[in-house]
Parts: structure tokens; C-alpha cells; sequence
């Protein structure tokens, strides 16, 4: 998987295929955002996923 921002270009092996069902696009978010450096939290009562960079 390849991320662009700007000029910079990261790019991750994730070990799956990526998922793509019709019309939508689905990643492995704690993967990829802890590669990154950020902090992810799950609230199972909201079914809400934080990031922090």
C-alpha cells in the first residue's frame, strides 16, 4: 500500500489483499496509523475509532 501526502510517499506491506467491496474502499486503520506513530482507541459502546497523531 502506497500513501501520498504532499511530496512525502510511505509505503507499507500489510500482509492482506485490501478489501474492496462496491463503492467502498476498507483498510486495516490500527495498522496502518500505528505504522505511523499515532495512538488508536476503540470505544466499543460507540463503535467509534480515535486517532492521534
Amino acid at each position: 500500500m502506497t500513501i501520498t501526502s504532499g511530496q512525502q510517499v510511505i509505503q507499507l506491506w500489510i500482509g492482506k489483499p485490501i478489501t474492496v467491496p462496491p463503492g467502498r474502499t476498507m483498510l486495516p486503520l490500527r495498522f496502518i496509523s500505528e505504522t505511523l506513530g499515532c495512538q488508536v482507541e476503540w470505544n466499543q459502546t460507540l463503535r467509534e475509532a480515535t486517532v492521534r497523531y
